[in-house]
């Protein structure tokens, strides 16, 4: 594609050298955290059904490949306020066309989304056939939170097909088009540098995208909490059935994988809304921009799935013995060693 200025390369990468291996070894000082989780989840699964535990090995799997893919391979380079981006990682000199690598990152993590509502969905389901159900109202919740995880399921179908609609816009011709609109927009020559990919926001394969996609989450966020809830309606309804060991155990599984989501989802939001404001606000840029912040925004997204998995290593039962069993051999030894210098 010729451009009017003649660009022949372009460098949009303005962070130091130390926030660039930060991003880009990602995966080797996360891996630790993700090799422990499966550790945990193969010796030490708190799970009797094959299945969940299954969804927790995919979970695992499928959030250290989002981070692979959002920091070595992709790792997307922003120069707002023009919304397009560039490819950062190792894959800049091999295909460097962002399209490809954000759908697989939105891919995966509509992956990710899909195995945490089974997991939340399949405790319930287990749960529910384990106990003699008294309350209409508990039925009446258990039977909406099938309904609504099934057909959250067609959505997260949905959602990957409107994902892989944007590979459309992927050509020379869009980009030729586009980049003329933008220059003239906002009057910026590295709008034409020949590895910087701008997006139309008002093409359909992207409002179509974006509409699936936010529709999906949304439904998401709402089934699994639903879930959530009418596990915890189930174990409070059959209080009289059940041990007071087994109640507090089912409660803190819940609790737990509420924390850990609403982490992931934290981490999630936070970056894209930075983002997002920074293309249409530009107090916003000149000054989160001008901090380097729109570095931590990608940081951020890379590792909503570390989040996620190391607070279920932390929050994991064998962590916890482990841990205290530490404490209490390290107070021993200090306590030998005061009573050796007392004498």
């Amino acid at each position: 594609m010729e451009t009017p200025f003649n660009i022949s390369s372009c460098n949009f990468n303005r962070y130091s050298y130390f926030q660039n291996i930060i991003v880009l070894w990602a995966p080797a000082y996360g891996f630790p955290v993700y090799a422990a989780a499966i550790f945990l989840l193969k010796y030490h699964s708190d799970s009797q059904s094959q299945y969940v535990r299954a969804a927790q090995f995919i979970a695992v799997i499928l959030n250290f490949l989002e981070l692979v893919d959002m920091s070595t391979v992709f790792y997307p380079q922003f120069v707002v306020p023009v919304l397009g981006l560039q490819v950062g990682g190792i894959s800049e000199f091999i295909y460097p066309r962002p399209i490809l690598y954000l759908a697989i990152a939105l891919i995966l993590h509509q992956g990710i989304n899909s195995t945490t509502l089974f997991i939340a969905h399949c405790r319930l389901v287990l749960l529910s056939r384990s106990l003699i159900l008294r309350k209409s109202s508990t039925n009446v919740l258990l039977r909406r939170s099938n309904q609504l995880s099934y057909i959250n399921y067609v959505f997260f179908i949905a959602s990957v097909g409107s994902i892989l609609l944007i590979l459309n816009v992927d050509n020379i011709e869009y980009q030729s088009q586009w980049k003329k609109e933008f220059f003239q927009k906002y009057q910026l020559n590295f709008i034409w540098c020949p590895k910087y990919y701008v997006l139309d926001p008002t093409v359909w394969e992207f409002v179509v995208m974006m509409i699936v996609a936010c529709s999906t989450t949304v439904l998401f966020a709402f089934v699994f909490v639903l879930c959530s809830i009418t596990t915890i309606a189930i174990i409070h309804s059959a209080k009289d059935t059940m041990s007071l060991q087994t109640r507090r155990y089912h409660l803190q599984v819940v609790k737990s994988f509420l924390i850990s989501c609403g982490i992931q989802a934290f981490f999630v939001v936070l970056p894209v809304v930075h983002i997002l404001l920074c293309v249409y606000f530009e107090f916003i840029k000149t000054y989160t921009g001008a901090s380097g912040m729109l570095f931590y925004s990608v940081f951020t997204q890379a590792h909503q799935g570390t989040a996620f998995t190391l607070f279920y290593v932390l929050s994991h039962i064998k962590t916890k013995k482990t841990w205290r069993k530490f404490t209490r051999a390290v107070r021993k030894i200090n306590t030998v060693r005061l009573f050796k210098r007392s004498i």
